[in-house]
C-alpha cells in the first residue's frame, strides 16, 4: 500500500509542476472559435501518437478545454500511451451501439479521450455511409477549444481526409532518411488534393537543434521548389531518455518528467499553436467547417 500512496504523491507532485511551469491559464476560447489539429506522419514509428497525447495535455494544462481523437481507425493506440481502459470506443459508434456522447472518456490527465477501435481491421477503410454517420456524430466536440486527432500513418483514404479538412496539420518526422522521405510523400500528397496551408512540421526525436533544424529546412525546400508550398517548422522534441521510460509506464512524458528536453519541446509547440487564431467559421463553427470539409 505504501508503494502505491508514494507513487501517487509522487505523480500529484509532477502534474503540480506541470502547471507551474506552464503559461497563465487564458480566457475560455469564444463560442464558435476552436482549433481542430490533425497530426499525421508518412510511416509509422516516429512518434506521432506520444507527440499527440502529450501536445493534448500540454494544451490541457495551458487553460484550454482539449479533446483527442484517436482517428487512427484500426491500429488505435492513444489510450495505451496514456495508460487508460475506456470500456467503449468508436468501434461501438460505428457500429450504433452507442453515441458519441456516452463513450467520451475523461482521462485521468485532464483532456477527454474519444478511443479508437484497436484491432478492427473493417475500420481501416470505411464506406462512405459509416464515414457519413461517424462524422455527423462529431457534433458533441463543438464544445472543445482543441480537437486533437491522432491520425493513422502514410496516405491512407481516412488519413488524408483527416489532414485535408482539420485546420491545422501536423507532420512528424525523425531524422531518419525513410522518416524524412515519407513525410515529404505525405506532404505531397495533400498538395496534390489541393492542401496549400497550414502544414506544420514537428521533427520529433532529435539529437540537436542544428540536426533537427538541418531536417526541416531540407523538407521544406524540397516543398517550396518542387509544391511551390511553404511548410511551416512549428517545432522539435529531444531524443529523450524520460520518453522511453513514460512509453513503458504507459504516462505522458509531460506528467512523468514536466523539467525534461522533451517536454519542453512539446510546451514549445503547444505555445505555438496558442499563437495561431482559433477558427472562426460564423455560425456552423470551427467543428462544422471540420466537418463540411470532411464530408466534401
Amino acid at each position: 500500500m505504501g508503494a502505491v500512496e508514494d507513487q501517487t504523491t509522487a505523480l500529484r507532485r509532477a502534474m503540480a509542476e506541470v502547471k507551474r511551469q506552464g503559461a497563465p491559464a487564458p480566457a475560455a476560447a469564444p463560442r464558435g472559435r476552436q482549433r481542430v489539429i490533425a497530426i499525421g506522419s508518412g510511416k509509422g514509428g516516429v512518434g506521432k501518437t506520444n507527440l499527440s497525447a502529450n501536445l493534448a495535455l500540454a494544451l490541457h494544462l495551458a487553460g484550454e478545454k482539449t479533446c483527442i481523437l484517436d482517428g487512427d481507425l484500426g491500429l488505435s493506440n492513444v489510450n495505451i500511451v496514456l495508460g487508460e481502459l475506456p470500456k467503449w470506443n468508436l468501434f461501438h459508434v460505428l457500429k450504433g451501439e452507442k453515441k458519441l456522447e456516452e463513450i467520451v472518456f475523461r482521462t485521468q490527465w485532464g483532456p477527454d479521450l474519444v478511443a479508437g477501435a484497436s484491432g478492427f481491421q473493417e475500420l481501416a477503410n470505411l464506406d462512405d455511409a459509416t464515414r457519413a454517420r461517424f462524422v455527423e456524430s462529431l457534433g458533441i466536440l463543438r464544445a472543445y477549444d482543441n480537437l486533437v486527432i491522432d491520425t493513422g500513418a502514410g496516405i491512407g483514404a481516412n488519413v488524408t481526409a483527416f489532414l485535408q479538412a482539420a485546420r491545422q496539420v501536423l507532420i512528424v518526422t525523425t531524422p531518419e532518411p525513410t522518416a524524412v522521405t515519407d513525410a515529404y510523400g505525405l506532404i505531397k500528397s495533400l498538395a496534390a488534393a489541393g492542401r496549400t496551408e497550414n502544414i506544420n512540421l514537428v521533427i520529433n526525436r532529435i539529437p540537436s537543434v542544428a540536426e533537427g533544424r538541418k531536417v526541416a529546412e531540407r523538407i521544406r525546400a524540397i516543398a517550396r521548389q518542387f509544391l511551390r508550398l511553404e511548410v511551416e517548422l512549428l517545432g522539435m522534441v529531444h531524443e529523450d531518455e524520460a520518453v522511453v521510460k513514460a512509453v513503458y509506464q504507459r504516462k505522458p512524458f509531460l506528467a512523468m518528467d514536466p523539467k525534461c528536453r522533451a517536454s519542453a519541446g512539446v510546451r514549445a509547440i503547444a505555445e505555438r499553436l496558442r499563437g495561431k487564431s482559433a477558427e472562426d467559421a460564423g455560425d456552423e463553427g470551427a467543428l462544422g467547417a471540420f466537418l463540411r470539409r470532411l464530408f466534401g
